[in-house]
Formats: C-alpha cells, structure tokens, sequence
C-alpha cells in the first residue's frame, strides 16, 4: 500500500506532506496473489453536518502483516485532499500504473465493537489471550512490576532486582513466535529462548536473548554480542546482523524463527538475521520457556535510572513439529509464483549438466546452491540441459565474501579472445555488478571495423553489493532486447544488442563457478557466490525465468 500523501495536480503532480508509509513492506513478488484485509472507520458527522471524528483505518493486513493501525485521515488521497467527505460512500477499485487482477472480494459494514488484538493468524496460538496472565508463571514481582490495559501487556515501572521477566509455563524447541513490541521511552529489554549448553551457563544467564533495544540494539544475539571470545571464532563467521534502530513509541513487529540450531528474524518485514546456524557447543536442543524480559534499571545521567518501560501485545506461536522443520528451514525457496517453473527444486541438480567439477565444486543445503571451494581451471559452471532464447529470469544470489560471478545467456557471435562465446551478466561485488561483458571484452579491433562508439555500449552506474546479504535479479531477454533489475532497480531498460554481437538461437543458461582470481581488487581468495531459490517459467513469448 503506497504513502497516504497530499498532492496537487497543477502546474505539475507533486506531494505536498510527508504522507504516512505503511509500518511494513509485506508485499510479495509481482505474479503472486496477495492478500488485503481492510477495517475503515469513515468520518463522524453531527447532526447540522459538521465532522467531528476523521476517517480512520482501523486495520490494514497485507499478507498477514500489519502495515497501518489505527491511522486517522483528515483528508483524502492525492489530489483528492480538498474535497468534502461524506459519512458513507461507494467501494472503487483503481487500475492504475499496469495490470492487476482481483478476485475473493467480500464486504461487511464493520460496527467497532471487534476486539482486534491478540486473535492469531491461521496456524498459531495465541501466548497472551489480552486479559490476564493464563499460561505464564506470573509471580509476585511479575504481578507487581506488569499490567495489563486494554490488550497490552505494560511494565512502566522501575525494576530494582531481576526476576519480573514473564516465563510461559510450556517448554518450546522449535517454533516461530511473532509478538509486537514498543518502547515508550529509551529502554531495554529481549526475548529469551533455548538454553544454554552447560559450559556457557552463568556468563550472561542461561538462555540465549534475541535482543529489543533502542539505539541500534534490536536483534543482537547476546551469546555473541557480550562474550565474543566465548565464542573462539573469528568475527566474520559471528551472526551478520542488520542494525536498525526502531522508533520509539510506535509499535514494532518482530518474527523469530528457531529450528534445529538454526535461527532467522524479521523486525517490521525487515530481515535483521537470515538462517544463522550456531557453531556446536552453544546451544541447546532441548526444550526451555520463553521469558520476555523486564530490565532492571539502567544509569543515565546522574541521579538519574532509566525504568526500561516495555509493552507487548499480539504474542504468537507456532510449534514445528518435526516435519515441519525441513520446511521451515526453505520456507519459499525455490517455489514459483503463477505462470513459473522452478529450473531449481532445492533437492538436487535435475535438469543441470553435472560434470565432475560441478559435483565436486557445487552442493546443496536447505534449498540453496553453494560453491565456496578454489577452483584454477574453468569447467565448474552450472548450465542448464534445456536451452533458451526468449526468457523472464529471476535469481537470487548471496555472496559470503567478496566474490566475482555471473549469468551467461545466449551465444555471441563475433570471436572475443580470452573471454568465452556466451554473453554474461556480471555478479560482481566490486566494481562490475549488472555489466554485460561482451561489449567491455570486444577487439579494439573488431569494435572499430563494426564501428562501435562509446555511446553505444550498455552501460550501468557502479553498484557495490552489499556481501553477505541475498539480493534479487531479474533479466527479460526477447529477441535482441534486454532488461535488467537487480534488487527492484532498473539497471537496463531494454538495451537494444547490435545484430554482429548477439546470436539469436536458443542456448543454455549458465551459473557461473569463477576461477580464483590473483591481484586485481577481488584479492587472492576470491570465491564463488552461493546461488538459490531458482524458477523458471514459460509464456506467450516462449518466455523462461528461474531465480
């Protein structure tokens, strides 16, 4: 759902306010149905007609997030902004900006007497039922130091000695919760969840804490955050974990996910941890409570001990029993949206070439391809058995350390020496993302005969991928055309090929496997991105996409 922003229309469309984002990002790639569930409370009127209460949406769920809650609206969307509401009104569906298709349409006047929080989604429980402590060992100082105030756990007060945390009275192992959280002023606080394996015990408490704080503290694991040298392992293979630093006073939501030794996190849609496996001797498998945290006090200023207020609501969970967690582990990898065939299936290399370097250079786990090893010697890329010419091409990539990779496509027709016969869309970490290689490797000589000037070579502004974070291509080649996204970005907007440089017969589609590379600024040990969630599909235009 777009920004709800004043505009006018003349001389030229502009915003005229900062308008009011959606809390999440929840949409689901283009070709997907998504889902919207909206609660609107149209503005009050007295009875000489004068309004006395704005619009409101009450709610707006966008695939099972929340992205807008209890938003008042003084005026329209727009440039509709100055015109008059009106207590009721017809439901219109705009078609704007491309296709769309709808369908599961349904509508009831909504009254306001719902009680909206703490209903769980299909498929979980509710932790917190909103009314009083039923499933959580509340003790004295839990009963003294948290309250509960129109479905909203609080804990206001000042904390002098531990032990107010809230502790679920049922054990969990594998699971996902999601819970809302928000901090009224500067605070502290955490989700505890596993136990320790005894040899960590007593160092910062017996259970790992996935951290709520402000200030850029939100999703620390505290086994690594405090006691790094516990850990006895080098910072690079520590949890890569994207620092953000929630508003205070408006509400969050957070997603945690625990299988096995594996843990992922979401904070607002955002993913802050993806799939961290903790190294042996950490962790353990056993079940343990969950313990949302009430901090005691912490120092500010002189004379002066920050609370460390907190509030929870909409606490849920989800148990994954045992088979549920190899699904778990690659929930939405490698299944195609509508229309898409997956080239990939998460399991095994069906429908790959799999000569004995790419066996040897090239493995599989939970969904997602990986090649990591050196290799001196071409002949490890991965090419698929079927060949293409017209095709959509979606990919997700990762690349653990600086690397160098690539997407081949197509055949070339002139010779380039030194560089292969295919095109290539480079995956480069420095320097080289989204270049198409054939136009950058021509013969001086062989651009001059077919006289090739700078202008019309493709060209990409300089784009350095962020190492250790997944990233999303997309590439539509038909006929002699090509286009490019990388991360939602338009890199190339139907770049038109010469008809001397691109063969139009159909050929395989190439992952590439990079030789190690000496000296130039990928460094001496450059390795090979590990590449997942793959589909491919077809169409009218004998289109083909994986990613």
């Amino acid at each position: 759902m777009a920004e709800r922003r004043q505009a006018e229309a003349e001389p030229t469309y502009h915003h005229i306010d900062v308008g009011s984002p959606p809390r999440v990002n929840a949409a689901k790639p283009p070709g997907q149905w998504q889902t919207l569930d909206i609660i609107f409370q149209s503005p009050r009127f007295d009875s000489s007609g004068k309004k006395i209460t704005d619009a409101k949406f009450v709610r707006v769920v966008h695939n099972g997030l929340v992205i807008r809650e209890n938003i008042e609206l003084a005026w329209a969307n727009g440039t509709n902004w100055d015109r008059p509401q009106r207590p009721r009104g017809p439901v219109i569906i705009q078609g704007d900006y491309g296709p769309i298709a709808i369908r599961n349409m349904t509508v009831r006047e909504w009254k306001g007497d719902t009680n909206l929080l703490n209903l769980p989604p299909e498929g979980f429980n509710s932790l917190f039922n909103g009314k009083d402590f039923t499933g959580w060992n509340a003790n004295a100082k839990v009963q003294q130091m948290w309250a509960i105030e129109d479905g909203v756990l609080k804990s206001p007060e000042l904390l002098e000695e531990w032990g107010a945390d809230l502790v679920t009275e049922k054990k969990y192992s594998n699971f996902v919760l999601m819970a809302d959280y928000r901090m009224p002023t500067a605070s502290d606080s955490g989700i505890h969840f596993r136990d320790f394996l005894p040899a960590m015990k007593g160092k910062i408490g017996d259970a790992e804490q996935f951290n709520l704080r402000s200030g850029a503290g939100t999703g620390h694991l505290e086994s690594f955050f405090l006691i790094p040298e516990v850990m006895k392992l080098p910072k690079p293979q520590h949890p890569k974990i994207k620092s953000i630093d929630p508003e205070i006073g408006k509400w969050h939501t957070i997603k945690l996910t625990v299988v096995g030794q594996t843990v992922s996190a979401e904070v607002d849609g955002d993913v802050i941890i993806e799939r961290f496996e903790y190294p042996p001797g950490i962790l353990s498998m056993e079940p343990s409570h969950l313990r949302f945290q009430k901090h005691r006090f912490v120092e500010g200023r002189p004379g002066v001990r920050n609370p460390c207020s907190i509030e929870f609501r909409n606490i849920f969970i989800k148990e994954l029993e045992d088979e549920d967690e190899e699904a778990a582990q690659t929930s939405g990898l490698n299944v195609p949206p509508p229309s898409f065939t997956a080239l990939f299936n998460g399991k095994n290399l069906e429908g790959w070439h799999t000569p004995p370097l790419v066996q040897e250079f090239w493995s599989i786990e939970d969904g997602v391809l990986k090649s990591s090893g050196l290799i001196e010697t071409w002949g490890a890329s991965l090419a698929t058995k079927k060949h293409y010419r017209d095709f959509v091409l979606l990919l997700d990539f990762r690349m653990p350390t600086i690397s160098d990779s690539g997407i081949n496509f197509r055949r070339l027709i002139p010779e380039i020496p030194g560089f292969g016969d295919m095109e290539q869309f480079n995956l480069r970490s420095r320097g080289g993302m989204g270049h198409l290689e054939s136009y950058y490797f021509l013969p001086k000589e062989t651009a001059m005969k077919v006289g090739l000037k700078e202008e019309h070579k493709p060209h990409v502004r300089h784009i350095d991928p962020e190492v250790g974070v997944w990233h999303t291509v997309k590439l539509i080649v038909k006929g002699r055309t090509f286009s490019a996204e990388f991360d939602g970005e338009v890199l190339h907007d139907n770049f038109q090929y010469h008809d001397w440089m691109l063969n139009m017969e159909p050929a395989p589609i190439r992952l590439q496997k990079h030789i190690v590379v000496h000296g130039d600024n990928l460094n001496h040990w450059a390795t090979t991105p590990a590449n997942g969630n793959l589909r491919c599909a077809a169409g009218s235009h004998a289109q083909h996409a994986f990613a």
